[in-house]
């Protein structure tokens, strides 16, 4: 797997054409440090410039539940434009570097800029499909169809089984046991520890997915 954690990301559109004063300074978290916790006043969105970050809920029952994995030259926390408090954790996966963009220059933008507000709502409006698909996997029954189609979606292209399990609301273990068993009768293919590929692959279509 690729090693991410000096990977740096330029400042993505529309947020490029910020102002200045909009963009505070950077900072650093080391990895497992929180950048802010669900409830805590929502300052403004982040740019991870380098490293990883999680965004994550802890259910009732104390499962956790990931939400998303923001890596270098993503923007996090976008619905704290309109909101007062942040609805989750935001926590460094590996070391980073992060940015605050400033909630009122970015309001006071997106009021004034016509094209200003119809990219950001277009990024709103992928982020949003992203997180609908999500709760789609996480509403499959079963834990090898629903790793399956993980799978194809891509989710395990670029992470481990552990990452894979938090996004679709499994634990590690079961998550491991369906990647088994779907490999076990031929859907999937392993290639290695924890490295698994669409069985289409074979007959030469369909993708890889690594961990």
């Amino acid at each position: 797997m690729e090693n991410r954690e000096n990977t740096t990301g330029p400042l993505p559109s529309p947020y490029d054409t910020l102002p200045a004063p909009a963009r505070q300074r950077s900072r650093t978290l080391v990895a497992g440090e929180s950048l802010f916790r669900q409830g805590d006043p929502a300052r403004g969105q982040w740019f991870v410039h380098v490293g990883e970050l999680v965004l994550e809920r802890h259910e009732p029952g104390g499962r956790r539940l990931l939400l998303h994995r923001a890596r270098a030259g993503s923007v996090i926390a976008e619905a704290s434009l309109f909101a007062d408090r942040y609805h989750c954790n935001a926590v460094a996966r590996r070391d980073a570097e992060i940015m605050l963009l400033e909630r009122e220059p970015l309001l006071e933008r997106f009021g004034s800029d016509p094209a200003f507000a119809r990219a950001l709502a277009e990024s709103f409006a992928r982020e949003i499909q992203r997180l609908r698909r999500q709760v789609e996997l996480i509403g499959i029954p079963g834990a090898e169809a629903r790793v399956l189609e993980a799978v194809r979606d891509g989710l395990l292209d670029d992470t481990d089984v552990r990452g894979l399990a938090d996004s679709i609301g499994l634990s590690a273990e079961a998550t491991s046991r369906a990647l088994g068993a779907l490999a076990r009768r031929g859907v999937l293919v392993q290639e290695g520890r924890s490295r698994y590929r669409l069985e289409a692959v074979v007959k030469g279509s369909g993708r890889t997915s690594t961990s």
